[in-house]
């Protein structure tokens, strides 16, 4: 294995991918959008390299939290989730005459 100043991991036996390229097509990879030679080049990098580890990680934690909201917001329902102001002013609006 070696690595190179580009982020470039090497590992024997399969292609190797930059830190870059991981981030690029990060959503590809959770996705599983990749064919199996390039998901396994990637879990190869990330067998070695901390930090897209914790790259995935964090994008993981994102897009969950992401989630979570979005399903309370539902719940809440939808008005619930706009600025009273808002919705008076839209009311308000509706309520004058066209000219």
């Amino acid at each position: 294995m070696s690595s190179s100043a580009d982020g470039t991991v090497r590992l024997g036996g399969g292609r190797s991918r930059t830190c870059q390229q991981v981030i690029t097509f990060l959503f590809e990879y959770i996705a599983r959008e990749l064919d199996d030679e390039e998901r396994a080049a990637f879990d190869r990098h990330f067998g070695v390299c901390p930090s897209c580890v914790a790259y995935l990680e964090t994008y993981l934690a994102a897009v969950r939290l992401g989630r979570e909201t979005l399903l309370r917001l539902e719940a809440e329902g939808a008005a619930a989730a706009l600025p009273d102001e808002l919705v008076r002013s839209v009311l308000a609006a509706r309520e004058r005459p066209e000219a």
